[in-house]
């Protein structure tokens, strides 16, 4: 059983790092995030919180079981659905951008549409619509850790929390920034134009 669950993750997480390094060769000049940078400490917190998550698990449950399920399976389709559902949501109520300015856009660099603005907000506004997802995500799969004794949960906790890293860099930056007091993202998720 431990043996099966430890190929799994690291399986998983050979995929995922596979994956975060292949999409860096679309990289380009406008970006504030570096993506290989985001990427590789992607990969360091996916290893970190999996740890934690298999951590907490193993101290909360008397037993611990590895069952594979729809949901686990589908895991980081559904989590970056939400994860981008929770953007529209943040654009929407935090920033206060009005539905038809907001819409799914593809940059070259991702495979799956996210959902951006081209209006100018506040950079405390984007700093909100940045963190909520992966706070919403963190604290929703945290509830399955603790509930349940599916060690595969960890990797779904730990695939929706990385999922956020690019998100978290872009707020390192922002916040770095003093300069900046208002800003509009470039037409890749992965940066801003300060205005």
């Amino acid at each position: 059983m431990n043996q099966i669950l430890i190929e799994f993750t690291l399986l998983n997480v050979i995929i995922y790092s596979i994956y975060l390094l292949w999409r860096c060769r679309y990289l380009d000049n406008k970006i504030v995030v570096r993506q290989l940078s985001a990427n590789l400490i992607s990969i360091i917190s996916y290893f970190i919180f999996l740890f934690i998550s298999l951590l907490i698990q193993y101290k909360s449950h008397s037993y611990l079981v590895l069952e594979i399920n729809p949901f686990i399976i589908l895991s980081p389709l559904i989590l970056s659905v939400l994860h981008e559902l929770l953007h529209y949501i943040g654009y929407r109520y935090l920033a206060k951008i009005p539905k038809n300015e907001i819409f799914l856009s593809k940059a070259k660099i991702l495979t799956l549409p996210f959902v951006t603005t081209s209006t100018q907000m506040s950079k405390e506004e984007y700093i909100k619509v940045l963190v909520l997802p992966t706070i919403i995500l963190a604290f929703t799969l945290m509830f399955f850790i603790i509930t349940s004794p599916n060690l595969l949960n960890s990797i779904v906790f730990t695939t929706g929390v990385s999922i956020g890293t690019g998100d978290i860099l872009m707020v390192k930056s922002l916040v770095a920034n003093k300069e900046a007091s208002y800003i509009k993202p470039t037409e890749n998720q992965f940066g801003v134009y300060v205005i």
